[in-house]
């Protein structure tokens, strides 16, 4: 049956298999329903192009770049030519690509794409929106894993700061901003402000997924480095037996 709305409860279907990790499952959905959507309505229809984008977003997710890129560079093409350079849904992909590169560490493809997708979204969706505010950390993230960890903070600062207001403090996708922003401290060398921010990460960290989580651990890890970059080798040492006993 190819009416729209099956194909419709047949992409949601897929998404929740998505979600659950049944990539076999969903795959075999997106496929189906997208080819019946070209059939249906073309191969630029907004329809078609949402199916495709999830097609290659779930290859994403499963680290298939090599059948993602491809994909997602058509629909991009498309989704520009077809809803405009600004439209949300073109900026999803726009994201997704960048997220494909940063992942396989094609980092002088993934900034300026992700750099693009940010100042759109500001102007677009506003500063506040979830979507925005996921960007910024992409960026900072991006940046950090460059070697310019010095040009990812402020942007890790905002995140933390958007994030916490929106979501709370103690949300986990708050807490990995919170996190990268104290790995970032360290690698630019300023221990005396990631000291506190470190210790405060530990202790969310510890109430929110509590000890030998393996969360905690990376947390307990950069006290580790934390203290020994700053030349306090008991400090470190402390750090060190805490991972110890919670192995």
């Amino acid at each position: 049956d190819e009416h729209p709305d099956t194909l419709g409860a047949l992409s949601s279907l897929a998404g929740l298999y998505g979600s659950q990790k049944k990539w076999d499952e969903a795959e075999s959905l997106y496929v189906e329903v997208a080819r019946a959507q070209q059939r249906l309505l073309g191969s630029d229809h907004p329809g078609t192009l949402a199916s495709r984008h999830d097609l290659a977003f779930l290859y994403l997710n499963q680290g298939r770049h090599e059948e993602s890129e491809p994909l997602l560079r058509e629909v991009l093409e498309a989704r520009r030519r077809v809803l405009g350079e600004e439209h949300p849904h073109t900026l999803a992909t726009m994201y997704a690509l960048a997220s494909l590169y940063n992942s396989s560490m094609q980092y002088d493809k993934a900034e300026p794409l992700m750099v693009e997708v940010l100042e759109a979204q500001r102007r677009v969706l506003g500063e506040e929106h979830p979507t925005t505010v996921n960007s910024i950390a992409g960026l900072a993230a991006i940046r950090r894993r460059q070697g310019r960890p010095g040009d990812a903070l402020p942007l890790y600062r905002e995140a933390l700061d958007k994030r916490s207001r929106a979501i709370g403090e103690n949300h986990p996708r708050t807490l990995r901003v919170l996190r990268a922003l104290v790995a970032a401290l360290i690698a630019t060398e300023r221990f005396e402000e990631a000291e506190p921010l470190a210790e405060e990460c530990h202790e969310r960290y510890m109430r929110a997924f509590g000890p030998g989580h393996k969360d905690t651990r990376v947390v307990l890890e950069l006290l580790v480095e934390l203290y020994e970059g700053w030349g306090k080798p008991d400090r470190a040492d402390e750090y060190r037996d805490l991972l110890a006993e919670e192995r």
